[in-house]
């Protein structure tokens, strides 16, 4: 599912940047990461006036729908069964689960609805968690030919990223202060899907803002855009970090509520889960 390595690179704003490029640098020297200052061809493509510096670093981008279909043989192999179209509708705290298609006894119940937890937890008297949600906007487009088979992102604040996005075979442009169309917090529920409430699409800003930094982002042809609900603990309001939460419920021993807001927390989700799943 790790889509081929592309060239990456990570420019600092001159302005209104939370780090400055030494700083930067030396903290990827720190923890062991490999980094280089950019070629010259690189750093030619942006506004000098508005970026300190560009290094070069090595990451790779992975492929979610080769990932899906990886999972799904994997699922079918462990014979897992699996319900689509089927909407849970509370959980009783023998283990029971109330959904469209009847009634499920589980030893385990782990929630892991994601924006839509506190929805079936509201259904299920139980105490919400103090979520915050964003509805967020990524434009899909394909970039000119200078920078495609690359990636870029501006650090460290109110700037842009335009990466490979490798299951429509095009890049995503996001932006720290035009991705997010509206926050709130309180239940999501699938009855009102913010998704379908989007409203108007921001992309022409992320270019407008983006090409001030990389002026050849305004030659990008733009082939729609991908919504989804972002949802965050209160905590990390302010930055980026996405921690995995869970959390057991009180009263109902046989379930767990997962929480994580970024694929690599599957990598601490079975040691923080075990515990839990054999006491």
């Amino acid at each position: 599912a790790v889509a081929a390595k592309v060239e990456s690179y990570y420019s600092i704003a001159a302005q209104n940047s939370k780090i400055n490029a030494d700083q930067f640098y030396r903290f990827m020297q720190r923890i062991g990461a490999p980094i280089r200052p950019a070629p010259k061809s690189i750093c030619g493509l942006f506004d000098r006036a508005r970026v300190e510096a560009t290094f070069a670093v090595e990451e790779a981008m992975f492929d979610s729908e080769a990932l899906r279909v990886r999972l799904e043989k994997e699922i079918e192999a462990a014979g897992v069964m699996v319900s689509l179209q089927t909407r849970v509708q509370r959980l009783d705290a023998d283990g029971t689960i109330e959904t469209t298609r009847g009634k499920i006894k589980a030893k385990h119940v782990i929630v892991c609805a994601y924006g839509f937890i506190n929805e079936i937890l509201s259904n299920s008297a139980i105490p919400l968690i103090d979520f915050r949600y964003e509805l967020a906007e990524m434009a899909l487009v394909d970039p000119p030919p200078v920078l495609r088979g690359k990636a870029f992102t501006v650090m460290c604040g109110p700037f842009f990223s335009l990466l490979p996005y490798p299951p429509g075979g095009c890049y995503a442009l996001s932006h720290v202060r035009y991705t997010p169309h509206r926050t709130w917090t309180g239940i999501t529920s699938l009855e009102h899907d913010p998704v379908l409430d989007a409203g108007k699409s921001q992309v022409s800003r992320m270019i407008k803002d983006a090409m001030r930094y990389l002026p050849a982002i305004q030659e990008c042809v733009l082939r729609g855009s991908v919504y989804e609900v972002k949802t965050l603990l209160p905590k990390n309001d302010h930055d980026d970090g996405r921690p995995i939460l869970v959390k057991a419920v009180e009263g109902c021993p046989h379930v767990l509520i997962v929480m994580g807001g970024k694929i690599d927390n599957v990598y601490d989700a079975w040691e923080t889960l075990e515990p839990h799943l054999h006491p």
